[in-house]
């Protein structure tokens, strides 16, 4: 009797949610769908008009770029890639793209699990020792728990990198060169247990990418990330080796009287598995349409680090595998944000909707940074 009561109900709920799914797909942006004409111009001017207005404030100094479907649909550049010589920025300037860079560690971590060569399960001691990290710490924490930012280890950056001598952030040219800052970590939560973003965990990644490759972690990004995405023009340069066409990084304006203030020497000579490498907006879509082809992970492994690993536990958002989710009117967008002194950079790409967004700057990003701007206009498009 209980099941001939309970079978209209579970009918009920079927077709509901039948219902809505049909409802939720016929919503859905079409990725394939080509703009029409009008509607590309449209698109164009509009993100002209707010790109030209944030320049002419001197709210923003940088790059952007909108695509869809392997087309640029819109790019422009405005500032100055170095006031002190007064070079301007152009599309095919090097940026400092920030934390952007932790989605290549990512990726370098995945082609290594493909190749059977580690697992998200495997606990840091088995690739990390005492030099690097306390032994009882690493015996606690997973690979997949680095990749999330769920280790319960605290930020790189802390005061005692930060507020040391700029002689040492110049001795910064190599990952063991971070021993110091790493060796006397401590847990602010129980491994899982929690979310919080740090710096120091996706560094340890690049230390384990070094231990089960046999590569520098440099080397094997460039050969295995960059140039496998055919991103010539992005690296984790050392500035003072004379590396051309680099921007420079401001600050904001202290006062009205005082002019923008270089980042030189608040900012590591060398990025890391951290972030701070430097690439372009046409090298950043090289990579977001690497990746969704299957050219530098297999399907399955996107689908992995595309999801949410931190069960609503992030405060900001959802995190997957060191890429930043987050769903709208234009469905699903995955990718990565970065700032740091001086800098800021954004890369998302819409999975649904099928755009592609790259926003570099050498300005902080201030209080309506471009790239929030770009998506409202995205999202006002497709309403129309």
């Amino acid at each position: 009797m209980r099941t001939s009561h309970a079978l209209p109900a579970i009918l009920s709920l079927l077709l509901t949610s039948l219902t809505t799914a049909q409802t939720s797909t016929a919503a859905m942006p079409d990725k394939n769908a080509v703009l029409s004409p009008a509607a590309e111009a449209a698109l164009k001017d509009k993100l002209q008009t707010i790109f030209n207005t944030a320049c002419s404030k001197d709210e923003f100094s940088g790059v952007y770029l909108v695509a869809k479907g392997g087309k640029i649909i819109s790019e422009a550049a405005c500032g100055e890639a170095s006031k002190r010589y007064h070079v301007t920025n152009t599309i095919d300037t090097r940026f400092n793209v920030a934390s952007v860079g932790k989605m290549f560690t990512a990726v370098a971590i995945g082609q290594l699990a493909e190749a059977g060569r580690l697992s998200y399960a495997d606990t840091v001691s088995n690739y990390v020792d005492a030099s690097w990290l306390p032994p009882e710490l690493a015996k606690k924490i997973t690979i997949g728990q680095l990749l999330s930012h769920t280790s319960g280890l605290g930020d790189l950056f802390n005061s005692k990198f930060l507020n040391g001598p700029y002689m040492q952030m110049v001795a910064l040219r190599n990952l063991d060169d971070y021993k110091p800052f790493t060796r006397e970590a401590r847990l602010e939560f129980a491994p899982g247990s929690n979310y919080l973003y740090s710096n120091m965990g996706t560094f340890l990644l690049g230390v384990i990418i070094e231990k089960v490759s046999g590569q520098n972690y440099y080397d094997y990004v460039r050969q295995h990330v960059f140039l496998a995405a055919g991103m010539s023009s992005t690296d984790n340069y050392v500035r003072d080796e004379g590396i051309e066409n680099l921007a420079t990084g401001y600050l904001g304006k202290q006062a009205a009287t005082t002019g923008r203030k270089e980042n030189t020497v608040l900012i590591p000579l060398r990025g890391g598995p951290y972030g701070l490498a430097y690439s372009t907006t046409h090298d950043l879509l090289r990579f977001a349409d690497a990746l969704q082809a299957g050219k530098l992970l297999k399907p399955a492994t996107r689908q992995l680090f595309w999801q949410d690993q931190t069960a609503g536990r992030a405060d900001k958002g959802s995190y997957g595998y060191c890429f930043e989710l987050s769903a709208g009117p234009l469905g699903k967008v995955v990718g990565h944000s970065g700032q740091f002194t001086g800098v800021y950079g954004k890369l998302d790409m819409y999975l649904d909707a099928g755009y592609t967004v790259v926003v570099l700057s050498n300005y902080e990003p201030g209080q309506q940074p471009l790239a929030g701007r770009i998506a409202a206009v995205l999202e006002s498009m497709s309403e129309q």
